[in-house]
């Protein structure tokens, strides 16, 4: 599935409020996650989503996030070493959700790119505890909003599914929110090495 400018302009005007986001999430359709052996999907393949190549795609979401900053947790790191890039929807989910069909082979290197399914987290949270999760199994400490909102947005754009466990948890968070932007930013004191 092509993404087109006008389809990302109006995804992106949806979700300046938990009521858009939810808008959206009503939107998504709602089916089991497929396994590698449904008719026409490939094996998960990491290497397929690689993000991360050439090293410049790290420094562009630090710059976009203002320093080596978690939303996860909201906090600050020193160097980017502590941090991994994080897929907001894991690649494996993402795969498990449509990305798997063999028709859809050539956007999975440009949905790991995609900075808007992209942030920073402490390397211990992204590979032991969020790893692979989708909503109904791993929320983040901090920003439960903003996260929520960013994974309906690019379930959306991709036109990818959510389960019914996934989807009860996204909408119990957002129909708590008032607004799904990112909060607090930690502690400013705390060293921001770019």
């Amino acid at each position: 599935m092509a993404l087109s400018l006008p389809g990302i302009a109006a995804a992106q005007r949806q979700m300046h409020d938990a009521k858009g986001a939810l808008s959206m999430l009503d939107g998504l359709r709602v089916e089991d996650e497929l396994s590698t052996d449904a008719p026409g999907c490939d094996r998960y393949v990491r290497q397929d989503y690689v993000s991360n190549r050439a090293g410049k795609l790290e420094a562009e979401i630090i710059a976009e996030l203002g320093g080596i900053y978690s939303p996860y947790t909201d906090e600050w790191f020193a160097k980017a070493t502590e941090m991994d890039i994080e897929h907001i929807v894991a690649a494996s989910e993402a795969h498990r959700s449509g990305m798997c069909l063999e028709a859809r082979a050539d956007e999975r290197k440009s949905f790991g790119r995609d900075h808007l399914n992209l942030t920073l987290a402490g390397a211990a949270l992204n590979r032991d505890r969020k790893i692979d999760c989708d909503a109904a199994d791993w929320l983040p400490a901090a920003n439960r909003c903003w996260f929520a909102a960013r994974v309906v947005k690019v379930k959306h754009l991709y036109g990818l599914t959510v389960d019914r466990h996934e989807h009860d948890a996204l909408r119990s968070v957002l129909e708590g929110c008032a607004s799904v932007g990112m909060g607090a930013r930690g502690d400013s004191r705390a060293a921001r090495e770019t």
